[in-house]
């Protein structure tokens, strides 16, 4: 994902973006990462409607345009962008509406980065956690620290322990959970099951889905909030897959004495 605020998750074939994107861009505090420079992602929380801005499409004829055309070509990469928008801002009268908050599914995003050790997408949902915390007002917590810790303690695949290891990885996880959950209620759980959905952990899925469950009484709200949770594990399984191997295709067809890529 870009280091620059002015383009979509993926490059499109002209720089979109607002003048408000690039004012945030530049007027953000970047605190204490070493992880700086990263891209705005808008929106607040969006409890009963999609009200975000209208999907962009875009301007072919603009004379920003790309000197190179990406390998899976222009589609592909709208494709990818308009995908994103669904995930992380919803598009007025198609999206569903959201249950989680912008803040809780780029947390999420945030982990999946670090379990998939994604830079790029790092970088971006980093910047976009901070842009969405101050836009949320949301009290401060160490919440870099707890996030890398929570998706160490996810990273255990629990169905390569014996019963007696897993059932002491659950209690110890009950443990940790609870201070997550003292900063942002239900965050832990919602994490653990998207980490479960991405690597298709069914003993860990259904372990966060009866904490989800339990404090959530609403039927549709819950089916809202583990469509949020899926969308935004899709979302990066996808990105997370195309920026890591970029490099590396780029690399092989250079190798070729192909450049137009």
């Amino acid at each position: 994902m870009p280091v620059n605020s002015t383009e979509l998750p993926f490059p499109n074939r002209v720089n979109s973006a607002s003048p408000e994107l690039f004012k945030e861009h530049y007027s953000a505090k970047t605190g204490s990462s070493v992880i700086s420079n990263i891209s705005h992602m808008p929106s607040a929380r969006l409890p009963s409607a999609c009200q975000s801005p209208t999907r962009s499409v875009p301007n072919r004829d603009s004379v920003m345009i790309k000197t190179s055309k990406p390998l899976l070509g222009w589609a592909f990469n709208d494709v990818l962008n308009e995908l994103h928008q669904h995930v992380f801002e919803g598009v007025p009268g198609e999206s569903e509406p959201f249950e989680l908050t912008l803040l809780e599914r780029e947390y999420t995003a945030y982990v999946l980065a670090i379990y998939y050790q994604c830079e790029h997408c790092l970088t971006f949902h980093e910047r976009a956690v901070r842009v969405a915390r101050r836009k949320e007002k949301s009290a401060d917590w160490n919440w870099q620290d707890e996030l890398i810790s929570t998706t160490l303690f996810l990273h255990l695949d629990g169905r390569k322990l014996s019963a007696i290891e897993w059932q002491r990885w659950l209690a110890t996880w009950v443990d940790f959970s609870r201070r997550i959950n003292l900063h942002h209620p239900c965050l832990a759980s919602y994490l653990a099951y998207a980490v479960g959905i991405a690597r298709h952990d069914t003993n860990l899925m259904d372990h966060a889905f009866s904490s989800i469950s339990a404090s959530i009484e609403d039927d549709d709200r819950l089916k809202g909030v583990i469509r949020d949770i899926d969308g935004v594990v899709v979302f990066m399984k996808a990105a997370t897959s195309k920026n890591r191997s970029d490099p590396t295709i780029i690399n092989n067809l250079r190798s070729r004495g192909i450049k137009d890529i």
